[in-house]
């Protein structure tokens, strides 16, 4: 919306002209009159439109008068001057004091047509050049990344922001479950400044930083004051306007004076927010009221992420689950920062990524993880969501692992039907395969169904069988064949897995 103010002593002219520019002109609206310069700079420090339509000639304050007087205010206002066919001199002097054109009397309409539409393109270009400066200006001031110089002056008397005023920033955090969030920011924005503007008369800049949407409102009137009761209204018709619903938002405020603090407001209005993380997200949290929160021992948070690894590492899902809700539970009875809590659970799955090789596997489902660690807004969903996809998690890793067992166990086997004729020990396999030895032996007798020493001591059997049917070797060349250095210790072996001896055997299939 563009704002019309009209400046003539002919109240039938200034009531044709608001009668004209609103049935005729789309997106413009004649917000205040007057019949005096002097009075219509009153009202317009106040109301701030964006043009103004004066007469030259005016009681009190003549329109040059008054366009010197908002030149002082700069309070980039499009003046146009109506003047009648003897007043050049005082049209020429005006262009001189920043009129954007004029028009003559009696008005032509589509003169007029003509000229407001130039003008509303200058402002909707000057508006998006100077969305871009409010935004570069709210993430320099913020990161601190500068507070002073030419840069900082130039924003700030571009942007009409006084240093020392009324300042209130707000760290507003989605619930993610908006669809093309950025996009549905734009429709916020647009929506959001007509409504802090025109309904409370103070500015706003409004931008994505990190994963928060942030605005700082502020007034650029000294006639105009925000105070705690001005912001809390501010922020209810935002919600009544459907900007941030507080079904899908939470919303962190703090309210301070000097603009050069604003890097120091945006950690306060965060540390705000983060009241919705225990308390849910249907509420707005003012920083004032915030309770401190406590920190975690690092002796605890140490014990916790080495007994999940463990138990993650050998796919113990019930442990895993009791660990997981225990931290849980410990966290929202202290009250945590929440902070804290999230910079513990990022830390488990970098210890997962690290030490779990099965996870090298499974960077989709920890980057889901990681996302929702930084994103989830509520402590109830995020424990919810935690559980269910750690579980899913060691399903994952318990697939791997089966896989990657029956691969080991293959590769040892293989080994052991080509080598069984050598000496073969546990020791040896397990250090051809890259196992520890007693994992090694657990894991042969769990796929197999046998330990490595009867699993060996059957292979050779089953080679020395053949060699009985096959040819007329003694018993003993037999034995040396497949891996034993005395005859006896073979006929032993032989009998307790045949339940005859090897002569016997030959007699049996001879």
């Amino acid at each position: 919306m563009i704002n019309i103010f009209i400046a003539d002593d002919d109240k039938i002219i200034r009531r044709g002209l608001k009668k004209i520019v609103e049935e005729n002109m789309k997106g413009f609206k004649v917000v205040g009159e007057a019949s005096n310069g002097l009075r219509a700079l009153e009202k317009m420090k106040e109301i701030r439109p964006d043009i103004l339509i004066t007469d030259i000639k005016m009681p009190v304050m003549s329109g040059i008068e008054l366009i010197n007087n908002l030149n002082e205010f700069s309070l980039g206002i499009k003046p146009v001057v109506l003047s009648g066919f003897d007043d050049y001199i005082y049209v020429r002097e005006s262009f001189k004091k920043g009129v954007v054109d004029y028009l003559l009397k009696p008005i032509d309409n589509n003169n007029l047509f003509m000229i407001l539409g130039k003008i509303r393109d200058d402002i909707e270009e000057e508006r998006l050049e100077n969305e871009k400066i409010k935004e570069s200006f709210l993430r320099n001031i913020i990161k601190k990344n500068y507070i002073e110089g030419e840069d900082y002056k130039e924003a700030i008397r571009k942007l009409k922001i006084n240093e020392i005023g009324d300042f209130y920033l707000l760290a507003i955090k989605s619930d993610n479950k908006i669809k093309n969030f950025f996009l549905y920011l734009e429709e916020v924005k647009k929506k959001s400044k007509r409504i802090i503007r025109e309904e409370h008369g103070v500015e706003s800049i409004i931008c994505p930083i990190e994963e928060y949407v942030i605005i700082l409102i502020y007034s650029s009137s000294k006639e105009v004051k925000l105070d705690k009761n001005k912001m809390l209204k501010i922020v209810n018709m935002l919600e009544l306007n459907m900007c941030f619903s507080k079904k899908t938002f939470s919303c962190g405020m703090y309210g301070y004076h000097d603009i050069r603090e604003s890097h120091m407001a945006i950690k306060k209005a965060k540390i705000a927010l983060n009241s919705s993380f225990y308390n849910g997200l249907e509420a707005y949290y003012l920083y004032d009221n915030v309770h401190k929160f406590n920190d975690i021992s690092e002796k605890i948070v140490s014990l916790f992420l080495q007994k999940v690894n463990n138990s993650l590492e050998l796919c113990k899902e019930q442990e895993t689950i009791k660990e997981v809700e225990g931290f849980f539970e410990l966290v929202y009875n202290d009250k945590v920062n929440p902070s804290k809590v999230r910079e513990v659970l990022l830390n488990l799955v970098y210890k997962m990524k690290t030490s779990v090789k099965e996870t090298n596997c499974m960077e989709k489902s920890l980057s889901e993880l990681e996302y929702a660690i930084k994103n989830i807004a509520t402590y109830v969903e995020l424990k919810e969501y935690f559980v269910v996809k750690i579980c899913h998690i060691i399903k994952e890793i318990l697939k791997i692992k089966i896989y990657k067992d029956k691969r080991v166990i293959e590769k040892a086997k293989k080994y052991i039907n080509e080598n069984y004729m050598k000496e073969v020990t546990l020791k040896k396999v397990a250090e051809y395969v890259y196992l520890n030895p007693n994992y090694f032996s657990e894991l042969f007798k769990n796929e197999v169904g046998k330990n490595f020493i009867d699993y060996v001591i059957e292979t050779r059997i089953k080679a020395s069988k053949q060699l009985l049917k096959e040819t007329n070797l003694k018993v003993y060349e037999i034995a040396e064949i497949v891996g034993y250095n005395e005859a006896v210790s073979f006929t032993r072996a032989f009998k307790k897995v045949v339940g005859v001896s090897p002569k016997k055997y030959v007699e049996l299939v001879g």
